[in-house]
C-alpha cells in the first residue's frame, strides 16, 4: 500500500461538506431613501422612522415590490388618550398601510396607550367599614 494514502472500510460513506446557503433580503422604502439588508431565515420585517412620512415608525418593503406606503390620520376624537403623534407635524395617526399592486396589504396599528389610575377606595374613604 502506498505511503500517505488513506483507505476506507468497504460500506462506509465519505463525508461531504456542503456550504449553508444564507438567504439575504434587501429592504427599501418607497417614501424615503432608507434601505436595509437582512439574512434572517425566518419570516420577518424591518421597520424604520420614515422621513417621508413625518417621522412615523413604518415597515420597509422587500426591494422591487410595487406598493404604496401611507399613514392614516385618526378619525375619532382623541380626548385624553395617549396616541401616536408624528414628530414631523404633531398630528395623531392611527395606522400605517402597505398597499401592494396585487391587492394585498399590511397594516401597522398605532394603538393608544392604556393609562391606569390608582383608585384605592379605602384610602379615599369611599367604602365604609362596619
Amino acid at each position: 500500500m502506498p505511503r500517505g494514502r488513506r483507505t476506507r472500510a468497504p460500506g462506509m460513506l465519505r463525508s461531504v461538506s456542503l456550504p449553508l446557503l444564507a438567504r439575504q433580503t434587501r429592504w427599501s422604502c418607497p417614501n424615503c431613501t432608507q434601505t436595509a439588508l437582512t439574512g434572517e431565515p425566518e419570516p420577518h420585517a424591518r421597520y424604520h422612522q420614515c422621513a417621508g412620512l413625518m417621522g412615523l415608525y413604518v415597515p420597509l418593503v422587500a426591494d422591487g415590490t410595487d406598493c404604496k406606503v401611507y399613514a392614516t390620520e385618526r378619525a375619532d376624537y382623541v380626548s385624553g388618550d395617549l396616541v401616536q403623534v408624528a414628530p414631523g407635524d404633531g398630528r395623531p395617526y392611527m395606522s400605517a398601510v402597505v398597499e401592494r399592486a396585487d391587492g394585498s396589504n399590511d397594516t401597522v396599528a398605532y394603538a393608544p396607550a392604556a393609562r391606569l389610575r390608582r383608585l384605592f377606595a379605602a384610602r379615599r374613604g369611599l367604602t365604609r367599614q362596619r
